[in-house]
């Protein structure tokens, strides 16, 4: 707990557009407050934010989220962490900035700090996602949204997203704002945008159509499917408890983080065997990871997905193993057992799977 007195007020509306913010959020503020809302405030304790506090949510790649975006390290890359020590709390949240995004929701209200309209309450020009975020023991729930029309905006340079202490809303690559978003009535919209079909869902369904175009997986003589009761069902299930520790992944290098027993392990995603024709392996996309099938057994099929967004022309078939978050960070660390067994277990299925 914090007293009254070194708790402050402040509307994040009064701050400059792109601007450093030092001070940490109340929880409870940045879920119901918007931009023209007086908001409690509090310094940092030893590097880490008071309990029920935040400093901002990390910046999701390619997204517009919440209103204070943390995570960016000098050189452009995006990493936040946290962990706690014979119980001494150590954070690390890098460089934290003003996004001030003016949306007015379906019913009227102003978009929340934490980037989300009321459910039910976007625009049909306005899309998004809802996701979440881990500070220690408490989950702060934020959105992330992108217009109806959109491109990918920016550049492919990370180390012009900061300029002059200000993160740069014009450099910062990510698909077009909602209408609205930094103060016009309307973004403009592109024309036959050269973007991918559609940005990566965060929230994808369990059991995703095929995809890839008309190609399809065939086993046994049938459509194979993720929901598949005897070739993948079993797999996938089989995975569920190493994946209930999994945490991020990065689209770019395609790696993702696991924790397990407070340690985090950092993995690489990618190709894990074959299935007759078939390439079978790992994909991060939009923050989660999917069990996949590929139209062939090449290295570069699975060289080609460590791109934002990845390039999915050859996947044929995926399937969810968790939902995450995306992670433009990196460091690795030493990998568990646990961890050792479940990458040597789509080796496996590949081998059991070939006819």
């Amino acid at each position: 707990m914090i007293s009254s007195a070194t708790a402050e007020t402040l509307k994040i509306g009064d701050l400059a557009q792109g601007s450093a913010f030092t001070k940490c959020i109340k929880i409870e503020d940045f879920n119901a407050k918007s931009l023209g809302d007086d908001v409690e405030v509090a310094d940092k304790v030893d590097g880490c934010c008071p309990d029920d506090y935040i400093p901002g949510i990390k910046w999701y790649n390619n997204y517009w989220g919440a209103m204070v975006v943390c995570g960016f390290k000098d050189d452009g890359s995006v990493q936040m962490k946290m962990s706690t020590s014979n119980g001494k709390k150590t954070c690390e949240y890098n460089s934290c900035y003003v996004v001030k995004m003016d949306i007015t929701c379906a019913d009227d209200s102003k978009m929340t700090l934490d980037g989300c309209c009321p459910k039910g309450q976007y625009t049909d020009t306005c899309k998004h996602y809802t996701k979440s975020q881990s500070f220690f023991k408490t989950k702060v729930n934020y959105c992330l949204s992108y217009q109806k029309k959109y491109k990918l905006e920016g550049t492919n340079e990370k180390t012009d997203d900061q300029v002059d202490g200000k993160l740069s809303l014009s450099n910062i690559k990510a698909y077009t704002v909602c209408p609205g978003g930094f103060g016009s009535a309307a973004s403009p919209a592109p024309a036959a945008p050269a973007a991918p079909a559609a940005p990566a869902a965060p929230a994808a369904p369990a059991a995703p159509a095929a995809t890839g175009g008309d190609g399809k997986v065939m086993m046994g003589g049938k459509e194979l499917k993720c929901d598949d009761e005897t070739y993948l069902k079993p797999t996938l299930d089989s995975l569920t408890s190493t994946f209930e520790n999994y945490k991020s992944c990065d689209e770019n290098t395609q790696k993702y983080k696991l924790e397990v027993s407070g340690y985090e392990t950092e993995l690489q995603a990618g190709k894990n065997g074959n299935s007759n024709k078939y390439g079978i392996g790992m994909m991060c996309a939009g923050g989660n990871m999917y069990y996949i099938f590929t139209s062939d057994t090449a290295q570069a099929t699975f060289d080609a997905l460590k791109a934002s967004p990845p390039d999915e022309s050859k996947v044929l078939l995926k399937c969810l193993l968790k939902e995450g978050s995306a992670d433009g960070g990196g460091g690795s660390t030493t990998t568990s057992n646990a961890v050792h067994v479940a990458s040597g277990a789509f080796v496996l299925i590949g081998a059991l799977m070939v006819a």
